[in-house]
């Protein structure tokens, strides 16, 4: 379906499509964030010359938690190893 130049006669309709361009921008966004973070991650450990095996990039790339996220980047400034970021949460 098409909807690209085409305008909505009703108030529904217009407000419909409004709010599913909005939530499409958020969710966007929201993966934006995520994917920021979790690149953060894996460069300060790489950086830092911390080991990250294959399932704990698994956990860091699938994790959709921005708070965790900020959580884990600040613990991978100082961590010894990648097990140190995932204590406590």
């Amino acid at each position: 379906m098409q909807t690209q130049g085409y305008e909505y006669k009703s108030e529904f309709g217009r407000e419909a499509f409004s709010r599913g361009k909005l939530e499409g921008k958020l969710e966007g966004k929201l993966e934006g964030q995520l994917t920021a973070l979790r690149c953060a991650i894996l460069r300060v450990l790489d950086e830092r010359g911390v080991a990250v095996s294959n399932a704990e990039r698994t956990r860091i790339e699938g994790e959709a938690d921005p708070a965790l996220l900020e959580r884990w980047l600040t613990r991978a400034i100082r961590v010894a190893t990648t097990t140190d970021i995932f204590e406590a949460g």
